[in-house]
């Protein structure tokens, strides 16, 4: 899931998550099931354009994923944060999400002391 929405291939992504999937780190106010998984993603989206994010390690145990990314400045490639999140699958699809909500420092404002 996390590949394709790099990608920026929301159907491919929703594609891996059951439709009663739980995110337990779905934007405040997010509606449920699928719609909230591409609002989230939509919201992403004007900081990804500014940010290459790159899988770091993956760690598979059980029914369970853990993925810890790398965020850097696309344009100089400087670090700028990382994100962590862990899923956990069942029958080749994704039934429950969570995510470290990190604060993602724009690119701008990396160097900002404020």
């Amino acid at each position: 899931m996390a590949d394709a929405v790099l990608r920026g291939d929301f159907d491919g992504a929703l594609a891996l998550i059951a439709p009663d999937a739980v995110d337990h780190s779905a934007l405040p106010g997010a509606p449920t099931g699928h719609e909230g998984w591409r609002q989230k993603w939509a919201a992403l989206g004007a900081q990804a354009a500014q940010v290459r994010t790159t899988v770091e390690q993956r760690v598979t145990t059980g029914d369970t994923v853990a993925t810890r990314y790398a965020l850097r400045d696309a344009a100089t490639g400087e670090p700028v944060g990382f994100a962590l999140d862990m899923l956990r699958v069942q029958g080749g699809q994704i039934v429950e999400h969570w995510g470290l909500p990190l604060p993602l420092p724009l690119p701008a404002a990396a160097g900002s002391t404020n």
